[in-house]
């Protein structure tokens, strides 16, 4: 069977490609067309993308964006910006920083002391990096629009480490209707990533949202209540205020917010929803049919 569906996949059209996928992934044909769950939806929006997902999954344009509508005080800063990068480049940079890609996920190293990488390594992995078309790994067409390019920006270290990242997912509901969110934590621990999901109110949530190989978060540092919340939530809804649903992440360093990305396919729709019940509940509050509205 799984033979018939690898070659079915390697001649078919994204549409069929993303039911393939979500069949393999959830062993149940999607309704893509009329999507009611929240993995629904996802799919559904990878298939068919609103334009404006490209420029703001850009990791350099969105920057414009924060700039614009939330603050230029909430941006990494940026150390630089390339088509392709140079050993003379990286000379130029400080001791640590962090390096990637502006078109996908998981292109990114972090530099906490120079001196110790080898460069030519560097160049040659981060050059690595253009040469890969992102959109066709889990078929996100979005991410086929946005030209490669490469980003030099601050290292926010913690001890030699990244700090927490806080991942907001904002659903932006109908006038008359509730808006809703949830925060889910990830931060490395052990080497192995591990997560937690808190409300609004900070109260746990009722649900996870399950991917393979991430646990859950069990320091009682990591889970406390950041003392700037209202921010986090206040910044996360003006980024994704003109969408049904997106994610908004961010990094609290030295007391401060820093801006790290929005997503608009989380997980690429990789993941269980744990209860099952709440698959269908968060597919409630993402309004439906997709919207972009300034």
């Amino acid at each position: 069977m799984n033979r018939i569906l690898d070659n079915i996949e390697r001649i078919s059209s994204t549409a069929i490609k993303l039911h393939i996928q979500y069949y393999r992934r959830f062993n149940k044909v999607p309704n893509l067309f009329f999507p009611k769950t929240f993995m629904e939806k996802l799919y559904s929006r990878i298939m068919n993308p609103l334009p404006i997902f490209s420029q703001l999954a850009d990791k350099v344009e969105v920057r414009n964006y924060v700039k614009r509508v939330l603050g230029p005080e909430y941006l990494i800063p940026l150390y630089g910006v390339y088509d392709s990068l140079t050993e003379e480049d990286l000379n130029e940079l400080p001791s640590s920083f962090v390096l990637k890609a502006n078109h996908g996920a998981g292109f990114y190293k972090v530099v906490a002391d120079k001196s110790q990488e080898s460069i030519s390594s560097l160049v040659s992995e981060a050059n690595h990096w253009l040469s890969i078309d992102y959109s066709k790994r889990y078929f996100e067409k979005h991410y086929g629009q946005i030209i490669p390019k490469l980003i030099a920006e601050k290292a926010l270290l913690v001890e030699g480490k990244s700090p927490t990242d806080y991942k907001v997912h904002v659903f932006n509901r109908p006038e008359g209707e509730e808006d809703y969110l949830f925060i889910q934590v990830m931060a490395k621990c052990g080497g192995k990533m591990q997560n937690a999901f808190f409300l609004e109110s900070w109260d746990p949530a009722p649900f996870k949202l399950r991917r393979k190989g991430v646990g859950d978060i069990e320091s009682p540092e990591l889970l406390a209540k950041p003392a700037i919340l209202n921010e986090l939530i206040n910044a996360s809804k003006v980024l994704a205020k003109p969408f049904s649903y997106a994610r908004v992440d961010f990094y609290i360093y030295e007391g401060k917010l820093y801006f790290g990305e929005i997503t608009f396919s989380h997980a690429a729709g990789n993941m269980n929803i744990e209860p099952e019940i709440w698959n269908m509940e968060l597919g409630k509050m993402f309004s439906w049919p997709d919207r972009f509205s300034l």
